[in-house]
């Protein structure tokens, strides 16, 4: 009896040291040694610092979460220059905006195209930008942002959605502008089929 005693003191003392374990810290430039997230493993609800990070960071624990963040447009002097004014935040960067809506079946369907070439696009610097129309469904538009991942903004009403029309050109949806990495616009494409995974790679390719 006193060994059976003894045996369950001992795995509970044992238990307590192994959840008290210390966290591994990330040694990447964007974490500077933050703990990685050992409870959630870097889970879409997780809040931690490291995991914030993923959409800047491509170690390993920052990848663990495929991270969308909804930002608020930033202010522009010149009417309808609200995309660059967007690719402004991202200096250094090849940014690929992606106009798109909710209620766009061809833009979701186009982003499913993409998901595979993603990894890659990140590897090469590539920050993925959604900006969306003013009317897309706003009981929608949170949860699906969160499902693409990447960098949102929404275009505040028509007004601000025709100025941009305006001074870019009436467009259709989906319609993409790659960026390169002085903010100069390298390619303007209607629709996704024009341009493929292949062709998006080499455009990219040819920023580097």
């Amino acid at each position: 009896m006193k060994k059976i005693l003894f045996t369950i003191v001992c795995l509970m003392f044992a238990g307590a040291a192994f959840a008290q374990t210390p966290a591994e810290t990330c040694a990447c430039d964007c974490c500077k040694g933050t703990e990685k997230c050992v409870c959630c493993e870097g889970g879409q609800d997780c809040e931690c610092e490291c995991c914030k990070n993923s959409e800047v960071c491509t170690c390993e624990c920052c990848n663990k979460k495929a991270a969308s963040v909804l930002r608020a447009t930033p202010a522009y002097d010149e009417p309808g220059q609200i995309v660059e004014a967007i690719v402004a935040q991202y200096p250094g960067k090849i940014v690929l905006v992606d106009l798109w809506a909710t209620w766009c079946t061809s833009c979701l369907a186009a982003m499913k195209t993409m998901e595979p070439i993603k990894p890659w696009l990140k590897e090469h610097d590539v920050v993925f930008v959604y900006l969306s129309m003013h009317n897309s469904d706003p009981a929608k538009y949170g949860t699906m942002a969160e499902e693409i991942g990447g960098e949102h903004y929404l275009l505040k009403d028509k007004a601000e959605e025709d100025a941009m029309f305006a001074h870019l050109g009436r467009t259709g949806l989906p319609t993409y502008f790659i960026f390169d990495r002085e903010g100069k616009l390298a390619r303007k494409q209607v629709g996704y089929k024009m341009l493929g995974n292949d062709g998006l790679k080499a455009e990219v390719e040819k920023l580097q």
